[in-house]
């Protein structure tokens, strides 16, 4: 079976919104971001960027893995993705960040959890076993 077009889309666009968080981190753009979050943070800034560093490299791996058919990558990646949603709302982030990974949370599970999805990861899945 072909990949769907929305599992290629979420994958590339999840790939390019990581890519252009890790550039931004590199840049120094973001450091106001972390900077103003580590004030209601447990970890110091040095700390926040590495996880944040950290987090984005594993997007892309997760994204990948979802190209190349591997049905359990697009788990992880919702699970990361909603674990990251509870600590930016318990950490009392702004309103504006949460809103963000919610509407990145509801359209990359509905397009990787479609009919068409499902079938292709199980089909990937049937070819490996």
């Amino acid at each position: 079976m072909t990949r769907p077009v929305s599992v290629t889309v979420v994958a590339w666009v999840i790939i390019a919104l990581s890519l252009e968080g890790l550039v931004s981190m590199v840049g120094g753009f973001i450091t106001p971001l972390f900077t103003a979050s580590t004030f209601h943070s447990p970890y110091s800034l040095n700390t926040t960027m590495w996880l944040g560093a950290a987090t984005l490299v594993v997007h892309v791996v997760l994204a990948a893995l979802m190209l190349r058919g591997i049905g359990w990558a697009r788990i992880v990646f919702i699970c990361l993705k909603a674990l990251g949603l509870v600590g930016i709302v318990l950490g009392r982030q702004p309103p504006a960040l949460w809103i963000s990974v919610t509407v990145q949370l509801i359209i990359f599970g509905v397009y990787l959890f479609r009919r068409e999805s499902n079938e292709y990861f199980s089909m990937s899945t049937a070819r490996l076993a």
